[in-house]
């Protein structure tokens, strides 16, 4: 953990990004994305490859490992990838160290939890679903129409709504400058963990609050004023 990390007091919400922050789901990512190389005849990719274009929304994964936004080429990508990714996103997805454990005192302690991902909505919510962590969430939102992609703030706004919080009691935790942009968008202190889409080093030198090796970092962080 960044030394000096600060104590936050008065939390009322904590919201989460997904990938690369409560599920290491760039296996089956990186395997969506073979297909679609194997397809086009191209070399297929590593997970590090595959990892440098996550966390942006599906478009910006396509035309990351495609190298072009040639529409005939985007349109074929996202009939093919969301087709086996469809049907495999969680064939070797994890939950990383902490998570379970950190979710569950957050709920004993009363807090109200989100999700708030650019990955797909409906895959997001099939995601959190499959590997066991939807009973802790209250709200569990993905990329949609409804709202614009992170970094603009505007799901994030939604969700200090509806658990009656404001960008004080809010508290938001990633993996990538995406993610510490999205946050400080609508004045919400944010958290990001070194195991996801950005290194140790481009995490430090955003304005994220801290950052921790791993999410059983996050409870020492936070003020317990439930049995008060």
């Amino acid at each position: 953990m960044t030394t000096k990390a600060p104590l936050f007091c008065g939390i009322k919400l904590v919201a989460f990004d997904l990938d690369g922050t409560l599920v290491d789901a760039f296996g089956d990512i990186t395997a969506a994305a073979n297909v679609l190389m194997e397809h086009l005849k191209r070399p297929t990719l590593t997970v590090e490859e595959v990892k440098l274009h996550v966390g942006h929304g599906v478009n910006e994964l396509l035309a990351g490992i495609l190298g072009t936004r040639d529409a005939e080429l985007m349109d074929i990508g996202m009939e093919i990838f969301t087709e086996y990714y469809t049907n495999n996103a969680t064939t070797h997805a994890t939950v990383y160290d902490g998570v379970r454990e950190t979710l569950e005192e957050l709920r004993n302690r009363g807090l109200r939890t989100a999700v708030a991902s650019n990955k797909p909505h409906v895959l997001t919510q099939r995601v959190v679903e499959q590997v066991g962590l939807a009973p802790f969430f209250d709200d569990i939102f993905g990329q949609s129409d409804q709202f614009p992609r992170k970094p603009a703030p505007d799901l994030l706004i939604h969700l200090m709504k509806n658990a009656d919080a404001n960008p004080e009691t809010t508290l938001y935790v990633g993996d990538s400058s995406t993610d510490v942009a999205f946050a400080l968008a609508a004045g919400v202190a944010c958290v990001v963990v070194a195991q996801g889409t950005d290194t140790r080093a481009q995490l430090e030198a955003t304005k994220a609050a801290t950052v921790l090796d791993n999410m059983l970092e996050l409870i020492p962080l936070l003020m317990d004023h439930s049995h008060q």
